[in-house]
């Protein structure tokens, strides 16, 4: 005679599979999703759209964005000053300076791998075009208040949800002068990456100035060494230096 098997068992059994499910569901990455913010007034898209526009094309500005200023000249030209050196990117030949043996200042030149980098004239483009997608626009004088929706991959690497970023675009006489912004949705937390609920992280601010005016930026010359090239990365910087 076959025997069944105990309910106690299978009653064991099905715990132990019910509570793996909850485990796994806990540590199942969750995501925030937003829906689409009210569309704001036609005006009101087409002029913040306008003066975005406007300031890309310039050929020129000063920017500052997070403490730091970079000089742009359209339409392959930076210079940034960080604390102890500086950086100038012509085209795709970057060049950063550092100490020398004897105490003074050299430049190291190196071929950029790719042109999408930081403080790159590509990059300094880019600050500006995701808000050319906003709907949801409400003007009040000279500033827009502006909600979008973007990836959430654009602040937590490999993130599959969305963010709410949340922005006061200031302009003058038709041309961006300031971007304040603030970005809504779950973030990682340290340690462990866990995620906490729905927060706000503060986003970088952006202040342009000198517009239409191009910087003078030029290729240093004097004490200049080859360097290895540069790619793209955590470490792409720091790859800039050594004989290649």
């Amino acid at each position: 005679m076959r025997r069944g098997v105990p309910v106690g068992i299978t009653l064991v059994a099905l715990a132990l599979v019910l509570a793996a499910a909850a485990v796994s569901l806990a540590r199942a990455p969750r995501y925030s999703y937003f829906a689409p913010p009210p569309a704001g007034a036609p005006r009101a898209v087409a002029d913040l759209h306008a003066s975005l526009s406007r300031t890309m094309r310039s050929p020129g500005f000063v920017l500052r964005v997070n403490g730091l200023v970079v000089d742009y000249a359209a339409p392959d030209r930076t210079e940034v000053r960080f604390v102890n050196t500086s950086e100038v990117i012509i085209g795709r030949t970057l060049y950063v300076t550092h100490s020398s043996g004897g105490g003074g200042a050299r430049w190291t030149e190196a071929r950029l791998a790719t042109l999408d980098v930081p403080f790159a004239p590509v990059w300094v483009r880019r600050l500006l075009t995701p808000y050319l997608r906003a709907r949801s626009v409400v003007r009040r004088g000279d500033t827009f208040e502006v909600r979008l929706v973007v990836p959430a991959s654009q602040f937590v690497p490999e993130d599959a949800g969305q963010s709410l970023l949340a922005a006061t675009v200031s302009t003058k006489d038709g041309s961006v002068v300031g971007v304040r912004a603030v970005v809504y949705g779950r973030f990682p937390e340290w340690p462990f990456g866990a995620r906490r609920p729905e927060g706000r992280i503060d986003a970088a601010s952006y202040a342009f100035s000198s517009l239409g005016q191009p910087p003078r930026i030029v290729a240093p010359r004097g004490d200049v060494v080859r360097g290895s090239p540069c790619g793209h990365g955590p470490g792409w910087f720091v790859s800039c230096f050594g004989a290649s």
